[in-house]
């Protein structure tokens, strides 16, 4: 199966029942923001974006090494609408 990451705000974007919401608020969601965290719904605020992609990519690693279910409850994920 083939992954692609696509932005919920895209104009003309228009969700399909294969999709799930994996952002913030999500269990798959970025928990890492160089934002202000009163401004997000993140909990570790970091230097840079960048920092916070870097961030996301091994702690998102982690988890699906550590948690034998994380991966197959995506599926269990809210359907986009």
């Amino acid at each position: 199966m083939t992954t692609t990451v696509v932005n919920k705000r895209l104009l003309g974007f228009k969700p399909n029942a294969n999709q799930r919401y994996i952002g913030r608020g999500s269990p798959w969601g970025n928990p890492f923001t160089h934002l202000p965290l009163s401004r997000t719904k993140a909990r570790f605020q970091v230097e840079t974006k960048e920092e916070s992609m870097i961030r996301y990519e091994a702690w998102l690693r982690e988890r699906l090494a550590k948690e034998q279910n994380f991966g197959r409850n995506y599926w269990n994920l809210t359907v986009m609408s």
